[in-house]
C-alpha cells in the first residue's frame, strides 16, 4: 500500500540477515528514496517492470532531527537516492547485502513480477 510504502523501513534498529522489504508499484514511474528516520544504513536496488536493476545505492543512515529543527527543515536536508529511469519495484536490504549477492546494474532478479503488480494498492 501507500502507507506501507512511506514507512519502508523506518524506525528499524536492525534488518536480519534474511531481511528486507520489497517495494511494489502499480506503474513504473521515478523512484525517488531517503533515508526517513532511518537508524541504519539500507542498500536498496531500484528494478524496472522486467526485473531488471537499474540502479543499486548504499544508503547512509541520516542524524536524526535536532532540536528545535523543523519537520519540514529535515525533510529538506535528506538526501535523495533516484531511479535512473522509471521504476517499477524497490528491493531494501541490510547494508552490504546487494555488494555480498553481486546484484549490479544490469542484472535481472527472478521475482513473480505479474503476480507483485497484481497485488500492488
Amino acid at each position: 500500500t501507500r502507507e506501507s510504502r512511506a514507512t519502508g523501513l523506518s524506525g528499524r534498529t536492525r534488518i536480519p540477515d534474511d531481511g528486507g522489504m520489497l517495494f511494489v508499484y502499480p506503474q513504473p514511474q521515478s523512484l525517488v528514496f531517503w533515508m526517513y528516520l532511518c537508524l541504519v544504513d539500507i542498500d536498496v536496488a531500484f528494478l524496472d517492470p522486467q526485473g531488471r536493476v537499474l540502479a543499486v545505492y548504499e544508503m547512509q543512515a541520516e542524524p536524526p532531527p535536532g532540536p528545535g529543527e523543523s519537520p519540514g527543515a529535515y525533510r529538506q536536508r535528506l538526501k535523495r537516492y533516484q531511479s535512473p529511469q522509471p521504476g517499477q519495484f524497490a528491493l531494501e536490504l541490510r547494508a552490504g547485502s546487494l555488494r555480498e549477492l553481486g546484484i549490479q546494474v544490469g542484472d535481472k532478479l527472478d521475482l513473480p513480477l505479474a503476480e507483485l503488480v497484481r497485488q500492488a494498492r
